[in-house]
């Protein structure tokens, strides 16, 4: 029994699943292309931050978020995981949320020269239909929301 409560303790702290709250690299952040994302989970430090406390109301709409912050912002599979979001929050919203997400990505001139030179064309109409979203609440966001 004891190791069962043990391994189910362990499995809540894993950072890539739990609440923890990040910590803001501020400038330091900045210095590259990539910043600093101090956990591996994916996400930039500042935009985990961001979105931490911009959705503070809705994990799940802090886990559709967090996906989309994961890819590229010119990636082909952005649009894909918007379109998660918009199952959670509607079209305007979603793309309002994406948009400012963009903003956020690209706040260096270097990311922002990065951003352009990354310029892709994707096919979207059957892609966007078929789109899945790849996150769950976890027993751990049952009380979260």
């Amino acid at each position: 029994m004891k190791w069962i409560l043990l391994a189910l303790f362990l499995v809540a702290c894993d950072s890539k699943t739990s609440n923890q709250v990040a910590v803001d690299p501020g400038e330091a952040g900045k210095k590259t292309i990539e910043g600093i994302d101090r956990d591996a989970d994916g996400v930039r430090d500042d935009l985990q931050v961001w979105i931490q406390a911009e959705f503070k109301d809705s994990r799940e709409i802090q886990l559709a978020v967090r996906e989309m912050a994961k890819v590229h912002p010119m990636s082909c599979e952005l649009p894909l995981r918007t379109k998660c979001l918009e199952g959670l929050v509607g079209f305007d919203r979603a793309l309002e949320i994406e948009l400012q997400l963009m903003e956020r990505y690209v706040n260096t001139p270097e990311r922002q020269q990065h951003f352009e030179a990354q310029t892709v064309e994707c096919e979207t109409s059957l892609e966007l239909q078929a789109a899945k979203c790849n996150f769950e609440l976890g027993p751990e966001d049952a009380n979260a929301n």
